[in-house]
């Protein structure tokens, strides 16, 4: 006589699983399938891939508040505050500050944190590409000893500077990006928004990125 047996089923029981730490990839530049991928960036001078910075995502171009926020004038300490006009250029809470004919430093009242990676976009107005002129001048603790500074001129140049000491000339033309990276750059910055990422990482390295083409890594002289 055939017995009858209950069938039971469990959904989503508790199992003993191994526990495991962080899950690691190990992949280079020229291999990573970035069709594929989300959330992530491709370095174009390094072929570092990383969690995607903020000002890489689509969401930058149009959402400015909360981690979107861009520094406003009263963020900064200004030499001639008065000298200074606040713009909103895209929508509300997109602020750029207008020098009124003054050249000086502007220097954010809050302090950041150790290795705090910097996203700047600065006008530029006139120049011809071939103009050595430096248009922005940005880093960390300037003015003070141990400070880190790059210096950006219209023709796609950078100078980085350790306590104000010059240590590394980057161009251009210096075929820094990997042609892997498929990075598209401006080559003119005549009346163009330029942006530029500036990204301390691995201790001693600089890895910069701008809209213009200009794209490098310093590893030396800044530990």
């Amino acid at each position: 006589m055939a017995n009858a047996w209950p069938l039971k089923i469990e959904v989503d029981c508790p199992e003993p699983r191994p526990q495991k730490g962080r899950l690691v990839v190990a992949a280079d530049g020229t291999t990573w399938d970035m069709a594929k991928s989300s959330n992530v960036w491709l370095d174009p001078t390094t072929l570092t891939l990383m969690l995607a910075p903020l000002p890489t995502t689509p969401a930058w171009r149009t959402t400015y508040a909360g981690n979107y926020a861009r520094f406003q004038k009263s963020d900064y300490t200004l030499t001639t505050p008065a000298s200074w006009k606040q713009m909103q250029i895209k929508a509300s809470g997109d602020y750029y500050l207008q020098s009124l004919n003054v050249t000086e430093r502007a220097t954010l009242t809050t302090a950041w944190s150790a290795n705090q990676s910097a996203y700047l976009s600065v006008y530029v107005p006139g120049l011809k590409d071939s103009d050595d002129t430096v248009i922005l001048k940005a880093g960390w603790g300037v003015g003070a000893a141990g400070s880190v500074e790059v210096w950006f001129g219209a023709n796609g140049s950078a100078q980085v500077y350790k306590s104000g000491v010059l240590v590394g000339s980057y161009t251009r033309n210096d075929s820094n990006i990997a042609p892997q990276a498929g990075a598209v750059g401006t080559n003119s910055v005549n009346s163009q928004f330029i942006t530029i990422m500036m990204i301390p990482c691995r201790r001693r390295e600089l890895v910069v990125v701008a809209s213009n083409g200009l794209a490098f890594s310093h590893a030396r002289d800044l530990s």
